[in-house]
């Protein structure tokens, strides 16, 4: 009885820690994560997520959510048929504005859960990203695309200039050796060396 009880006392402690550890590393995520149960219940929601969609409460109906995340009138984003989806396969939603709602554009990766034991369908699992740093990370790259190809043209323009003036500077120093010192012809060449 004392072996068992130890044991147990030792197990009980293990997953109490493997809880928390679990619990901190999807509360610190920069992904919101949610899970949402079978019959339609928020089982889980992190931080992030409850940041992306502040309707989503843990223990609340789905419904809300869903109605953010998905196009209410689109039959496919029942439960359901979430549902049978995420079952075969992973697949991704992509909102790039919704204005309405005032929220940023986001990612949303939905996958099922399966419960091992019997393989039966347990609910989806949500990791939704944030897109607005992307974006601007997007847009700054184009910008600097934009500033690089403009320098690269202004490089070639400059080089494209210089040449003839480089040739035009060394023919009226020439010139302007022929003339006496002093004289007004070698002052005025002396401007064009200078001003080229």
């Amino acid at each position: 009885f004392f072996v068992v009880s130890y044991l147990s006392a030792i197990l009980s402690e293990r997953i109490f820690i493997a809880q928390r550890l679990n619990e901190e590393v999807l509360a610190s995520m920069q992904e919101g994560v949610a899970v949402v149960s079978a019959d339609g219940i928020l089982v889980y929601v992190n931080s992030e997520f409850l940041r992306l969609f502040p309707e989503a409460q843990k223990g609340r109906d789905f419904g809300p959510v869903a109605e953010a995340i998905f196009i209410p009138e689109d039959e496919s984003t029942r439960l359901p048929s979430l549902l049978a989806r995420g079952g075969e396969q992973d697949f991704i939603i992509r909102r790039q504005g919704r204005v309405a709602a005032e929220r940023p554009p986001f990612e949303a990766r939905v996958s099922g859960i399966r419960l091992r034991r019997n393989d039966s369908m347990y609910g989806l699992l949500f990791l939704v990203s944030d897109l607005t740093l992307r974006q601007r990370m997007e847009k700054a790259e184009r910008n600097l695309e934009h500033t690089s190809a403009v320098s690269t043209m202004a490089a070639g323009l400059a080089h494209e200039i210089l040449n003839p003036l480089a040739s035009l500077r060394s023919a009226v120093q020439e010139i302007g050796d022929s003339f006496p010192e002093g004289s007004e012809n070698r002052l005025l060449t002396g401007v064009i060396i200078s001003q080229s």
